[in-house]
This record gives structure tokens, sequence and C-alpha cells, in this order.
């Protein structure tokens, strides 16, 4: 058994476990549909050889002197639990509600560690869930534990060796360069510069559908829609003309609508940003992403150019400083000792890229062949009730979408479609009228959405 020191992002996960540890909010979960149903014993064997592979997934969490720990423990850790459920029906919808049971269940991170594989298995085909702990992972590394769980699992069938890159680095190699960093006259000039960028700015937060309880409960649920094709074109296009990403003028888009709710003054919203900068890093599995404050200062007569332009440079400006980690930043945090952060109530964030074979295959909705099965994705709702309201910004091949997640306890699932749907007017704005002023688009459009816009935050 080896000890060893966490991330300053895992320890503040490991703070809010134990705060909560019944919640789900930090459980990221997926579905994978399989027809025929997949052979146990290789399937078994292919989660050790994962687990193997990635010790984060095979780690123990508990407090140590002074600083949480993991204990990395034997790939048995890691074992698949088989539910037979009855048959009939397309899985993928036939079986939605049990998978969501099963991502909605707490992780116990002391005991069985950040991984659960759950096996639903019917007579002629089966869904195979894979729940993960954040403090164990991110989005890329999602992607990474299905790819390699895959082709464990085609190697076991197949009887020859796996075809998975060299792992050029581990997860404690990145602990050791946070803690070397911070104690470098770098991690000085980066405290530095993120106590500026956050003085004289407040964070954001928006009108609640019901008064704000005292302790959080981390309960969530999730909105979503899917861009017309046309639209996800259009913004492509757009962002091209002008030299930005389309999440630079998405992000523009969401930080005008915010500021329509919230009056004066500059505001505060977190970004997940990877940090996963080099080959090192690039086929690892863990906590590799860090939360970074965007600051945004709007005027009535602002133009939606303008916010997209002002986006895109705070998003470089923040990308190139975001190894300084979220929890030590106060306004300013000493390096190397815990900070005041301030306490984001908004985030927006980016997932996938055009080719990811995952996001694809889910925004297709078809099935593929695979080690002589068909498999198909359940796309599942993730990582609800983390905080008021996280918009996530969802790009592959088949285009773009984008869900609004948000906490139960504040809002009504009625106010955050309506919002969903001012934000896509935004989008849209932005697009087909970029010298518009922020100031002059409505948000509402009917009586029945400006007495719905009057009532937000009446509660």
């Amino acid at each position: 058994m080896t000890v060893l020191a966490l991330s300053v992002g895992q320890e503040s996960l490991w703070t809010l476990y134990r705060v909560a540890p019944d919640s789900a909010a930090y459980n990221d979960a997926d579905g994978l549909a399989f027809r025929p149903a997949p052979d146990e014993a290789a399937l078994r064997a292919a989660l050790r050889d994962l687990a193997s592979r990635h010790d984060l997934l095979r780690s123990r969490f508990h407090d140590g002197p002074g600083h949480a720990v993991r204990e990395v423990r034997d790939p048995g850790l890691v074992d698949l639990e088989v539910r037979d459920v009855p048959g009939g029906g397309d899985p993928r919808t036939a079986l939605r509600r049990s998978v969501r049971a099963i991502a909605a269940e707490p992780l116990d991170l002391e005991g069985r560690g950040p991984l659960r594989a759950v096996l639903l298995r019917r007579p002629a085909d089966a869904v195979l869930v894979l729940v993960c702990h954040h403090i164990a992972g991110d989005a890329t590394s999602q992607r990474i534990i299905w790819r390699d769980l895959l082709e464990f699992y085609r190697a076991r069938i197949a009887g020859d060796a796996p075809a998975l890159p060299a792992l050029r680095s581990t997860y404690d190699d990145f602990v050791r360069a946070e803690r070397e960093m911070l104690g470098s006259e770098r991690g000085a000039e980066l405290a530095g510069y993120w106590r500026d960028e956050c003085a004289g700015a407040r964070p954001a937060e928006l009108p609640t559908s019901r008064p704000r309880p005292d302790t959080p409960g981390f309960r969530g649920s999730t909105v979503d829609r899917r861009l017309d094709d046309d639209l996800a074109d259009r913004v492509r296009e757009a962002a091209r003309t002008r030299g930005i990403t389309p999440f630079a003028l998405t992000l523009g888009a969401f930080q005008a609508l915010v500021h329509r709710y919230v009056a004066g003054g500059d505001l505060l919203i977190g970004c997940p940003t990877t940090l996963r900068r080099s080959l090192a890093t690039r086929d690892l599995v863990g906590l590799l992403v860090n939360t970074v404050p965007l600051r945004s200062g709007l005027a009535p007569s602002t133009t939606f150019e303008e916010v997209a332009a002002a986006a895109a440079a705070r998003l470089g400006a923040a990308s190139r400083r975001a190894r300084f980690p979220f929890a030590l930043m106060e306004g300013g945090g000493e390096a190397g000792k815990p900070g005041r952060a301030p306490a984001l109530r908004i985030g927006i964030t980016m997932v996938g890229g055009r080719g990811d074979p995952l996001l694809d295959l889910a925004a297709s909705g078809e099935w593929m062949e695979h080690a002589g099965h068909r498999i198909a994705v359940l796309d599942l709702p993730r990582l609800e009730g983390q905080t008021d309201l996280t918009v996530e910004i969802g790009q592959s091949t088949g285009g773009l979408s984008v869900a609004f997640r948000y906490d139960v306890d504040l809002f009504t699932g009625e106010a955050v479609t309506r919002l969903l749907e001012r934000f896509l007017r935004f989008v849209r704005v932005s697009v087909d009228d970029p010298a518009a002023e922020v100031g002059r688009v409505p948000l509402a459009e009917d009586a029945g959405e400006i007495a719905s816009l009057l009532a937000l935050g009446s509660g």
C-alpha cells in the first residue's frame, strides 16, 4: 500500500465530500449499451486492467496528519456489480431511469473508492454504468477511462495485447509539480495576478426562484438544448470571422445575459480550465482542471461584438495563468496556504471537441461495432448541483449543445428553461447583429414571459 498526497483541487473536493458525503453532486457518470451483453469475466478483468493502469481509480481517501491523503490499493478494489433487470425495448430508453439512479448513488471515497461499475444485465443486452467522483477525474478523464476500458475488454476477448499509448507520467508527478510551483517565484507572481484580477469584482449571482437555504443541499437537475444546425454553423462562422473561438462567443453572450439580471459593477463567473498542457498528461486519468474566475464589466451601450472580444481576451489571459489553484485565490491567497477564494456561484465551460469519439457517438444516437458487440452511448446529465448554475457548451462533430445544470433548492425547472431560451436569444443576436447594444435587447418577448421574469426572484 502506498500513501500519496493530494493536489490542492483534490483537497478542496475532499473538504466538500466531508461536508456532504451523501451528495452525488461530484459524480460523473456515463452509460454504454451492449448488444449482446458483455462477457462478464472479460469485463471484470478489463476493469482490473484499467485500475492497474490508473492508480487514482484504485485509491481510498482519508484524513491524514495535516492534510488528506490517498492510499493506493490493489486493482481488485474496482469490481463489477451485476444487477439483473427485465428485458424489452431499447436499453437506452428502457433502462435510463435505472442508470440515472445509479449515477445518483453517493460514492464511498473512504471505502470502495472513487469508481463504481454496474452492469444492468438483460437477456439480450446490457448497460454498463461507470460513475467516477470528480476527485479522481475530469471530463477528459472520463473519456480516457472509457477508451482504455473498451480496449482492455477487446484485448481480453481477442487474447492479445491492448493497443494503448504508454503513460508518460503519474498523477503524483502532477501533485509534486504543483507543490514546487506554489513554492516558487512563479507561484508568487500568479497569486498576485489573481489577487489583482479579482479585486473590486463580485461573484455573479442570479435572482433565485426560492430563498437560499442556510446549508447547500448539493441537489441538482439539468435543462438542455441542441442548437439547430443552422445556428451552430453561424456561431462557428461568426467566431472564425472575428478571430475568436465559438466558446468565447457564447461566453460573451452569457456574460451579457447575466449583466442584464445583475445591475452594476464588475462580475466574476467560474470557468473550469484544463491543465493538460503537454504530452505527459494527455492520457492520464486525474483531476487536471482548475476553475479560473472570469471577470466582466459591461455598460448598457456595450455591443455584443465588444463583449465577445473581451471574453476572448480574458479567456486567453486566464488560460496562461490557470496553474494557480482556485482554492488558494482570494482575491489573493498566500501561495501554498489555504486562501479565501471568491464564492463563485455561476460557472461556464465547454466540453469535447469536433472529432471526440464518445461525444460524436452520443450525439449521433447510432450503434457501432466493438469486440463482437454493438454499443451505443447513454448521454447522462452530470455534476449537477455543484453551484447555483453551471452552463455546459458541448461541441462534437454533430454540432453544438447547451446544458444548464442548476441547484433545485434555488431554481424551478421552468425558470431555468426560460433562462436558457434567453441565452440562445442572446447568442443569435451576437451572431446576427454584433453591433447591437446589450442594454437594448429585450429579455422578454411576450406578456407571459414578462410576467415570468417579474416573478423570478420574488420567492
